[in-house]
């Protein structure tokens, strides 16, 4: 890391409308009611992190280079303050804001590679935060227009170093000649681990630099009249010129040489070469100086030790793999990953994935294959489940005289290649992870999410158990009522994203005394004037206090340090939550928003649901659905000794592209459809139909009727010509009907392909 200068004068692009208008977000922001802004989450503002114009501008700033790693690579636009829910949280109502005023403020925009963002929206600081900017500063930034923050900067005590505010990073950052960063402050070792400067891609990177540039010193110091040496001393243009600096300096300090002095600067270092390399021995002095440096290192290494305080895994589930459970006997399911890491996605959110399927295509014993893979083993235990009944039984199955499978298998693949792996056989299991004996938090609901006014006893498989046993979910008010006001209203800044759902609202209230739990929404009358509607918590529907109670379930479980250790905000705590029949009770305006609403509230936490309706897709992207069917297994690709298989299905459509209608109609939903199902199954008779017309078979009415109309529907979408073209379209559209209900993947890709090629060769005739 060295010291970069920021030109005064901001980017066009901080100029520009979308810029201008996300600051007038913010402002409208700030401008709520003090109590209302406490219980709202701050706003998903600015700039994109891959935006061209703002990236060209600070990567002209670092020598397109990362801002702390110092590498080449592709750089991203990051914020160094957090825009909003800034880590750690303060016991305060409004420690959410910190530093919402400063998003797209040009003074806190840096460029940073991808390996470097951060996972959380870390900013510790050395005592209290600054405090907040008042309206009226406020608006003069936005007034303004240019993206300059013209008040002061914050006054505060930051834990980060910021190389465009830091002129030396000499007392916090110790350079090894394996590639090790070392801290000799609090500020470099925070700054190392918030932007994993250590991991060790950049690490060896960093080695093999130091390597290259330590022959070419070499080399100069032979024949100091050869060559240019002074590209080796270009720190600010050099990858990892910064660390390289330092470096040499710690090197020098090895020096025994009269004249070399030992705290030298960066434009101290070329001379101080030029010196050594007029001695005699120069090579020989460099090869004991190495020599020395590297024997201080394992001292400076015990003393860079902290004691860590237990923390949650940061991981996300991106596969699942199952063989002989239940009735699944293979199958393999993919989340797609975001490519950013989390700090710079901009409101998008973890790897989640939505499940379709008819009944007993597996769908529920899949998300209990996960639940079992990942909870700890106690938790697992106390599950007691009969692991005899979860390894696949042929005869279960109406397959006689067929072997028994001696274990299932699962295996959850999680990022950063970590995994988690659980082998069942007849009375036990063995279970084997990646990260020892760490676990990530699961929270699992069946279908049945029943809700209860009792307060059941909290145990280790609260969170869990519900996905096996259906057992109650418990009025979350309660719980509610004794928060702490600041964790209050951070549950509240949560659920706000859910509740919205039903309407909006401006604050919920804690009664005195009973502590009741109020819905305070404000109207405004004919003449202008305000009232206050209250609403009791309680009085809503069945479906919406099912939803209620599974994600206050799901916060209470964060905010435990036996769950969740080391919890800081709902918006970066990661887990993985698994729902069947996420649908269940819910009224349709529900439906649609369900994902997108959970996603938004806890946006880093893995959800991994089940449905049978289409309306539930909304806010799910490409690669983020899967579709199960039960198909032969001479449809398959797989050697099965059982006539019927579960597979997922390949090749679906985007959900995000396609309008509600489509949805309904797709190959997502193909067990569905927009028609009444009296005639979807007609339609998946048309093939048999026609059929029959050639065999001159009398035909019913109803039959005429669903033949007639397809013939027309084909008809009316072709351009006039030969009847033999269109018979032959309408043969090749109704053989594909028929077949693709019982298809596979793979062989409904090969149908769809044989009729697109039936048909082109048809039209082509004309």
């Amino acid at each position: 890391m060295q010291s970069i200068e920021r030109p005064s004068e901001p980017p066009a692009a901080l100029k520009s409308r979308q810029a201008q208008a996300s600051r007038m977000q913010m402002l409208q922001f700030w401008q709520l009611e003090s109590a209302r802004r406490d219980q709202t989450s701050v706003p998903t503002i600015g700039f994109d992190p891959e935006d061209t114009q703002l990236r060209d501008a600070l990567g002209q700033m670092s020598r397109q280079k990362c801002a702390f790693c110092e590498a080449s690579d592709e750089l991203l636009v990051h914020r160094f303050r957090p825009a909003g829910n800034a880590l750690p949280l303060a016991k305060s109502s409004h420690a959410h804001l910190y530093y919402l005023w400063l998003a797209d403020a040009w003074e806190n925009l840096l460029p940073i590679c991808s390996g470097c963002v951060p996972i959380e929206p870390q900013f510790p600081v050395r005592g209290a935060r600054c405090p907040l900017p008042s309206l009226d500063q406020v608006k003069v930034y936005v007034a303004t227009g240019n993206g300059v923050w013209s008040s002061d900067s914050p006054n505060e005590r930051a834990l980060l170093l910021d190389p465009s505010k830091k002129r030396s990073f000499v007392r916090h950052l110790i350079p090894c000649m394996d590639g090790e960063l070392l801290y000799g402050t609090l500020q470099g070792e925070v700054t190392i681990a918030t932007f994993d400067l250590n991991r060790s891609e950049r690490r060896s990177q960093r080695y093999h630099a130091y390597l290259s540039r330590l022959n070419d010193l070499r080399a100069f110091l032979k024949e100091p009249d050869r060559g240019d040496p002074e590209k080796i001393f270009d720190f600010a243009s050099l990858e990892f010129g910064g660390s390289w600096y330092l470096l040499l300096r710690r090197l020098l300090s090895h020096v025994p040489i009269n004249g070399i002095a030992r705290n030298l600067t960066p434009h101290q270092i070329a001379p101080a070469f030029h010196r050594l390399a007029k001695s005699a021995d120069a090579l020989a002095i460099l090869q004991r100086s190495l020599i020395g440096l590297q024997r201080e290192e394992p001292a400076l290494r015990a003393n860079g030790g902290r004691t860590v305080a237990p923390s949650a895994i940061k991981e996300s589930v991106t596969t699942i793999q199952i063989s002989n459970f239940k009735a699944i006997e293979q199958l393999k399911l993919s989340l797609k990953v975001p490519a950013v890491r989390s700090m710079e996605r901009q409101g998008k959110t973890a790897p989640s994935l939505v499940i379709l399927g008819e009944n007993a295509t597996g769908k529920t014993s899949i998300l209990e294959a996960i639940a079992l893979a990942l909870v700890p083993a106690a938790t697992r235990s106390a599950l007691g489940v009969s692991w005899s009944d979860l390894v696949t039984d042929p005869t279960q199955l109406g397959v006689e005289q067929a072997t028994q499978a001696l274990h299932a298998e699962i295996r959850i693949g999680l990022t950063h290649n970590n995994w988690m792996g659980l082998r069942i056989e007849e009375h036990n299991y063995q279970h084997d992870s990646s990260l020892g004996y760490q676990h990530m938090p699961v929270f699992a609901y069946g279908a049945f999410r029943r809700f209860t006014n009792s307060r059941p006893r909290s145990n280790r498989i609260a969170h869990v158990r519900n996905l096996f046993d259906g057992s109650t979910l418990s009025n979350p008010e309660p719980w509610l009522r004794t928060l702490r006001q600041d964790r209050f209203d951070m549950v509240i800044r949560t659920l706000r994203d859910v509740l919205a759902i039903e309407g909006d609202f401006d604050v919920i209230q804690r009664a005195p005394g009973s502590g009741e739990l109020r819905v305070v929404t404000a109207i405004t009358e004919f003449d202008g004037t305000t009232c206050y509607n209250r609403t009791p918590f309680q009085a809503v529907s069945s479906g919406y206090r099912s939803m209620l109670a599974m994600v206050c379930d799901i916060m209470k479980g964060l905010m435990s340090p036996t769950v969740y250790p080391g919890f800081e905000s709902f918006q970066s705590a990661h887990g993985v939550v698994l729902i069947d029949e996420v649908e269940a009770h819910l009224h349709p305006r529900w439906k649609v928003q369900v994902m997108s609403r959970l996603r938004a509230a806890l946006p880093n936490m893995t959800f991994i649901v089940t449905t049978h309706d289409p309306l539930c897709l909304r806010g799910m992207e490409e690669g983020e659905v899967a579709v199960l069917q039960r198909i032969a297994t001479s449809e398959s690709q797989l050697d099965s000794q059982m006539p019927i298989i579960i597979e997922s299905m390949e090749g679906l459509p985007s959900v995000a592209d396609l309008r509600l209608e489509q949805l309904l109609t797709s190959d997502l939903f193909q067990m569905l459809s927009t028609d009444d199902a009296y005639t979807d199954r007609r339609l998946a008779r048309i093939a048999d139909l026609i059929a029959a017309r050639a065999r001159e078979e009398v035909l019913n009415a109803e039959d005429e009727r669903v033949l007639k109309s397809f013939h027309s529907d084909i008809s009316s979408a072709l351009p006039i010509g030969s009847s033999e073209v269109h018979r032959i379209i309408q043969q090749a559209v109704a053989e594909y009907l028929a077949r693709r209900r019982e298809a596979s993947s793979h062989t409904l890709r090969t149908l769809r392909r044989e009729a697109k090629d039936e048909i082109l060769a048809a039209l082509e005739s004309l």
